[in-house]
């Protein structure tokens, strides 16, 4: 499981991962929620987005894709 360490504030984002590769995290609000858009420059990681009104700590993402099943851990830091 790769963690994502994600400053809490609903804001766009360089964001940096467990394994030391980086990424980006694009947010749109949309109505009442947020669209939070993972990105990663890494081909070892695929993106995703997450739909929420705010973003939890400790949330498990599970994304599929063509190489296999993979999961991220959501760490938000201050």
């Amino acid at each position: 499981m790769t963690e994502l360490l994600v400053r809490n504030n609903n804001q766009a984002q360089p964001l940096k991962l467990s394994d030391g590769k980086p990424g980006y995290l694009f947010v749109k609000r949309q109505g009442n929620l947020f669209r939070y858009s993972f990105t990663f420059q890494a081909h070892e990681h695929h993106d995703f987005w997450y739909d929420a009104p705010t973003l939890p700590d400790g949330l498990v993402v599970k994304v599929a894709s063509i190489d296999g099943p993979e999961e991220f851990k959501i760490k938000l830091i201050d």
